[in-house]
């Protein structure tokens, strides 16, 4: 199979705190990384049924060993809709997703497959697993979660092109379908909110001209106002239970009160 292009992984997300979702990354790029898109569309198990039937054969052999992760990821794979063409006689359809041992397959368009690869083995410091969280049908993209030695994170990877942009957490879409959010928090990071704009090709992040206070006596639920014209924030005390509820608009370049 020819290889046509090679994606750049993003680096452990460790130190400093990032404050924005990653800049997309399109192919091509240096060889040498962890991604790839090739002619071809996705093999291997995409449903528990196909992945049990794989351990069953033999499919899966020494020294790959089944990654714990795979059985539930199995249960994503098989909740995703075929591409929208059919090949073979008679005809069957084309897998949009599936997996082969180490390798992640997502359909680019309908004549291409990204190819994510894992490597290292649970518990080691070099360790990078990619994991299908799910497929938004309604934008048009894949979302899979990375998981290194102490770290985890998202890609957001267009199903047209294969860009990927890196996002800490699962990306929430807004109502209109025009961007999508991404709330952390957590000791390490800290508390982070990302924004991307979201086009067939690509998601692009966008400024955020706002931080959270840091202090620990405090809880965050973040979401998109109805009209999609605006984020809310809403920031709770543990200590008086006080609520104070904050509007962010896209304004000036950049997400603001």
């Amino acid at each position: 199979m020819h290889r046509l292009a090679v994606l750049a992984v993003i680096a452990a997300l460790a130190a400093p705190a990032i404050a924005a979702a990653q800049t997309p990354h399109t192919p091509p790029f240096a060889a040498g990384h962890n991604a790839v898109i090739d002619d071809g569309h996705p093999g291997g198990w995409a449903s528990p049924q196909s992945l049990a039937a794989a351990v069953k054969g033999n499919e899966i052999m020494a020294p790959i060993k089944p990654d714990r992760g795979w059985t539930e990821e199995a249960q994503r794979l098989g909740a995703v809709p075929p591409l929208s063409i059919a090949t073979g006689r008679p005809p069957q359809p084309v897998q949009r997703v599936g997996r082969t041992g180490p390798i992640l397959m997502l359909a680019v368009g309908n004549e291409k497959v990204l190819k994510l690869f894992d490597y290292g083995s649970l518990g080691a410091e070099s360790r990078r697993a990619h994991l299908f969280d799910t497929f938004l049908s309604a934008i048009g993209y894949y979302v899979v979660r990375v998981d290194e030695y102490e770290d985890s994170y998202h890609y957001l990877i267009s199903a047209s092109s294969g860009t990927m942009t890196t996002m800490l957490e699962r990306p929430a879409v807004s109502p209109d379908r025009a961007r999508a959010l991404s709330w952390h928090d957590s000791q390490m990071i800290g508390r982070t909110l990302e924004v991307v704009r979201i086009t067939p090709a690509r998601a692009t992040p966008e400024k955020i001209a706002w931080e959270a206070n840091q202090d620990p006596d405090l809880t965050y639920d973040v979401a998109w106002a109805p009209d999609s014209q605006a984020i809310m924030v809403t920031e709770t005390s543990a200590k008086t239970r006080q609520r104070k509820t904050l509007r962010l608009s896209f304004k000036d370049g950049a997400w603001r009160p």
